[in-house]
């Protein structure tokens, strides 16, 4: 007897969307069923009924900041896992500025030490870039890749001069992912409105032109030593036409929900809840940004979930740190997008699962087909359902959304071929595994 069905749903394949079976066996998928055929309930240990509901892979969130170790009193390892289940999202790459920053090769093992017994989702590790740590960055196992903050933000890696960005580049061949703001851009701006106190004053400090900058000199370092190079969490229409004009050389991007969805106008609103890095733009910016994601120059969504708590975000705009939970709502975001025409069904699986997972060769996962690992989300596409605060899973308590009405909400999430996660609740707790990368 085989271990699972998805039975009846529309599912998201490679080549298109049709109602399909999904064998499930050994925790990999099996079989699709064939346009017009079925397969049999009775012969599998457990059969879910899909009628009605979407069938994606799990989603990959390539962008997360969990906070362990250094930060568990906003985020660990079971409470992180378990708002991805919940959004759908079966695969996190955790970034390097924990407390300490996995900058070392006995740091980084000791994160993956912390995190094998305590993931719910499958997990990758990136490591991060300081001015003289490249020779143990050569030397580690399967990393999704390395993180250099231009600019600086959350934690104290920073590295944004000539030479030390020269020697980067030029030594490592590996995955170069950067935090495109620059640094000397930030800190003039931080003298001059240094008795500025409302949270508007973000955007002044770290503008569209720092944005550009750094992405312009990410780029010219791109070029220079031929080397691919991923720019983090891109904001700005100018970035994105950047991009656009160097895809050749290279270069990709990704974007968050809270760059597709909120902007300056809801900081009156949202107050220090709406301090990140980079900031919050302009309206134009959201729209060139969804048309930038519908015609492939942005490569994903990604969230940069970087819980705090409320009591820190209440602190004033000097105290308060950046960063907004998102893991478990950029399904629901982009699924919303579906249902006013921003995107398709199969847009929306390239953007968080086959595009991510080609980024950064990660085996087996990110498509629906046979042989690659059964980690999918059934999601409903009906009525619209409010974002609220007691729903949020995160450890922080809190989120951006709060108050939308969304069309599109995960309702079944496999790991493995296991239900993780069933319309709010947990029934099984499966751990899951360090990816591999190719």
């Amino acid at each position: 007897m085989s271990d699972l069905l998805i039975h009846g749903g529309t599912v998201v394949l490679p080549d298109g969307e049709r109602v399909a079976d999904v064998a499930v066996e050994g925790g990999k998928i099996h079989a699709i069923s064939a346009p017009g055929q079925t397969f049999s309930p009775g012969a599998f240990s457990r059969a879910v009924d899909a009628a009605g509901l979407v069938v994606l892979p799990g989603a990959i969130d390539a962008h997360v900041h969990f906070r362990v170790p250094g930060g568990e009193h906003k985020e660990d390892w079971d409470t992180g896992s378990m708002a991805a289940l919940a959004g759908g999202v079966t695969t996190v790459l955790d970034m390097p500025n924990t407390d300490p920053p996995t900058t070392t090769l006995a740091a980084l093992e000791d994160k993956r030490a912390r995190i094998a017994p305590r993931a719910r989702v499958n997990w990758g590790l990136y490591m991060g870039a300081t001015k003289d740590n490249l020779a143990e960055v050569k030397q580690a196992r399967n990393i999704a890749g390395l993180k250099i903050y231009m600019g600086s933000s959350t934690g104290g890696l920073l590295v944004y001069e000539d030479g030390p960005l020269a020697s980067i580049f030029g030594g490592y061949s590996g995955r170069i992912c950067v935090h495109a703001e620059d640094e000397q851009i930030i800190r003039d701006n931080s003298l001059k409105f240094s008795g500025a106190t409302d949270v508007t004053v973000h955007g002044r400090i770290r503008t569209v032109t720092s944005a550009k900058r750094a992405t312009e000199r990410a780029i010219a370092l791109a070029r220079r030593f031929a080397r691919p190079v991923h720019i983090c969490h891109m904001s700005t229409a100018e970035e994105l036409e950047l991009v656009r004009a160097a895809r050749h050389d290279g270069i990709t991007c990704e974007v968050t929900p809270h760059h597709l969805v909120l902007n300056e106008d809801g900081l009156a609103d949202l107050g220090t809840l709406g301090k990140m890095n980079p900031p919050l733009r302009g309206k134009h910016d959201n729209e060139a940004l969804w048309g930038g994601l519908a015609d492939g120059v942005i490569d994903f969504v990604a969230t940069d979930h970087a819980p705090h708590t409320l009591k820190e975000k209440m602190g004033g705009y000097w105290e308060a740190p950046s960063g907004v939970p998102g893991v478990q709502h950029m399904l629901p975001l982009l699924l919303n997008g579906v249902h006013y025409g921003r995107l398709t069904l199969t847009q929306v699986a390239q953007v968080t699962a086959t595009g991510p997972a080609e980024r950064f060769g990660i085996q087996n996962k990110g498509r629906i087909a046979p042989g690659h690992d059964a980690d999918l989300v059934l999601a409903a596409m009906g009525d619209a359902r409010l974002v609220r605060v007691k729903d949020v899973v995160s450890k922080c308590g809190w989120t951006p959304y709060e108050g939308m009405d969304l069309y599109g909400w995960p309702e079944v999430t496999v790991l493995g071929g296991q239900v993780v996660y069933e319309r709010g609740r947990f029934p099984k707790v499966t751990r899951g595994r360090e990816v591999m990368f190719g």
